[in-house]
């Protein structure tokens, strides 16, 4: 029979179900929410978009790892979404543009610079909301650097292509000179 402390304190009930004890150790809903992102292995982005610039609220470490800035990089100099960290031109105005009308963007990719000039793929799932007051884009983004698995995609389609490309004879045909002079 189970101990009493862990049964209902209802004697007369039929189904006494066990009572989880007691955590007083247990941790916040905040402090749960801050530990993951801080933990996750994703680059996590909170932040405003303007026209021309952009402003951090919150980025998670590992977005510092995935962009090559130091560990040692403030916060609020961590920007993704700055027009210099954009390989493509109008890539940044068609990325916030489709923020802006649609709310949200899902698996978006991206060609993006990082800090010590390299360029990544990035892949972005993100929601925003435009602020009236001032006419930028508040953006909440989760981002992926899918680099390598572009690079496979573009290794694998090159071998595809040169797999299944046509041969070219030459114009007596395929078949070897001793066959044809038997």
């Amino acid at each position: 029979m189970p101990h009493a402390e862990s049964r209902n304190p209802n004697p007369e009930s039929r189904y006494n179900p066990p009572v989880p004890p007691a955590n007083p150790a247990k941790p916040s809903r905040a402090e749960s929410f801050t530990r993951l992102f801080e933990a996750v292995h994703e680059g996590v982005y909170i932040g405003l978009l303007g026209p021309r610039d952009n402003a951090t609220i919150a980025a998670n470490p590992y977005l510092r790892i995935m962009l090559g800035y130091p560990a040692d990089t403030p916060e609020a100099a961590l920007r993704p979404f700055d027009p210099d960290r954009f390989t493509d031109e109008g890539a940044r105005t068609v990325f916030i543009d489709r923020l802006a009308r649609d709310g949200a963007v899902t698996d978006y990719l991206l060609r993006l610079r990082r800090a010590d000039d390299a360029v990544i793929w990035a892949e972005v799932t993100a929601s925003a909301a435009v602020v009236e007051a001032t006419g930028q884009v508040r953006i909440e983004a989760l981002m992926r650097d899918v680099s390598d698995r572009k690079k496979l995609e573009d290794q694998s389609r090159d071998l595809y292509h040169s797999c299944c490309r046509p041969r070219r004879w030459p114009p007596s045909g395929p078949r070897s000179r001793a066959s044809r002079t038997s």
